[in-house]
């Protein structure tokens, strides 16, 4: 409500509500911004206690209120699920508005029928003596999500936790308090991080998400599943090479995923998840074989990157062939047996010496480089030691990827 107070519209709105003048405010943001809680505190204004509120949901089948003169505030939720007997009810409205009137509509971007158009095609003929405003919903802040936490969990709220329940919600405040009303319940005199993983993707959230990803033909579904493996916004190229498309079809399918609302332009270029969370809950849905897949192709991806994010290469290629499940230690594999045959020889030529050092050492043009993660990146897929490992390589090869896969090497 604070953002609302400071709004340039909301002194117009108070003189409109007084009988002095018509003004109209088009609230506009995501779902999950706060637009209806918006609604319902300006019916809370003291100038509306005198005018006639009307609160009208579109896309219910609600009788439209009657029109009439005098001062009225009129707030319409979700206009972008009006029928089109209700936008034209709305259009008329507004192309003849009375003094007094005070008309407030809420709407997601995202899922209007036309970009930027509350109304559709073609555009309302506002009259001169409307005042007609916009206002953006934001997400929230770092702050302003601490202090949600602060209300809803007191003490127990800490730093981390604050900063976990920022970074997966993306700072979209029905998300925060999806999280919030689960943690509450939670048990532990203090909240972490780890809590607050555990919480998991709110049941609005996954729904929303993977209705819209559902509303995708089947051949551009792989786009938003791409997205959903990476975990984070990627460019448009990184995008269709997960997805294994080619540019042209993968062209068609980013576009029909971005009109959809399944994926966003989370900034310049990169397309992804405005939330966080909602990658988990679309690639807990993705079928294993291809998930699979699409984990190898962005290992590839992540690889040509510069410089290359080793953890999240070993995330996408998993456990290395010699971890056993819950065991939390590297379980060295058997070499070859023609290695260890090789490894075994004392022969005092020089030939043999090299076989043995080269045997050691491993093959390939980059066993002479120091230890960098590159080497035990490599061993996840195939769990083989490329090399004597030294004790300054123990920390580069412990595994501490995003999913906290419950092994390292040491």
């Amino acid at each position: 409500m604070a953002a609302v107070q400071r709004s340039p519209w909301l002194a117009p709105l108070r003189l409109a509500l007084g009988g002095s003048g018509s003004v109209l405010v088009l609230v506009e943001g995501p779902a999950g911004l706060g637009k209806s809680r918006a609604l319902h505190r300006l019916s809370g204004l003291p100038e509306a206690a005198a005018a006639r509120r009307v609160l009208w949901r579109c896309g219910t089948a609600q009788e439209r209120p009657e029109t009439g003169g005098g001062a009225a505030l009129l707030l319409v939720d979700d206009v972008h699920r009006a029928a089109p007997e209700e936008r034209e009810w709305l259009r008329g409205a507004l192309e003849r508005p009375w003094e007094g009137l005070a008309a407030v509509l809420a709407y997601r971007p995202e899922e209007l029928g036309t970009c930027g158009l509350p109304l559709g095609v073609p555009a309302v003929s506002y009259p001169p003596a409307l005042a007609v405003f916009r206002h953006r919903l934001r997400v929230w802040s770092v702050d302003r999500v601490r202090r949600a936490a602060s209300e809803a969990l007191g003490e127990r709220a800490t730093p981390e936790a604050v900063a976990r329940l920022h970074a997966c919600s993306g700072g979209v405040p029905q998300v925060v308090a999806d999280l919030l009303g689960t943690l509450r319940a939670g048990p532990g005199s203090r909240c972490t991080a780890a809590d607050v993983d555990a919480v998991g993707v709110p049941v609005r959230l996954a729904e929303l998400v993977l209705s819209r990803t559902d509303a995708l033909a089947p051949a551009d579904r792989p786009v938003v599943w791409a997205a959903a493996v990476l975990g984070e916004p990627a460019a448009r190229d990184e995008l269709l090479s997960v997805a294994g498309t080619d540019p042209a079809r993968g062209r068609a399918a980013l576009l029909a995923a971005l009109d959809r609302a399944a994926l966003s332009e989370v900034s310049q270029g990169r397309y992804g998840f405005a939330v966080p969370l909602a990658a988990t809950a679309v690639r807990e849905r993705v079928p294993g074989p291809v998930r699979e897949e699409l984990h190898g192709r962005a290992a590839q991806v992540l690889a040509r990157r510069r410089p290359v994010p080793w953890s999240e290469v070993a995330r996408h290629r998993g456990p290395p062939a010699g971890a056993r499940a819950g065991s939390g230690r590297w379980r060295r594999p058997r070499w070859p047996r023609w290695r260890r045959a090789t490894t075994r020889r004392r022969s005092g030529s020089w030939s043999g010496r090299w076989r043995c050092r080269r045997s050691r050492r491993g093959s390939g043009p980059g066993w002479r480089r120091c230890w960098p993660a590159a080497r035990w990146s490599g061993c996840a897929r195939t769990g083989r030691w490329r090399c004597s490992p030294r004790p300054s390589a123990i920390p580069v090869c412990r595994w501490t990827s995003g999913d906290n896969c419950g092994w390292t090497s040491a």
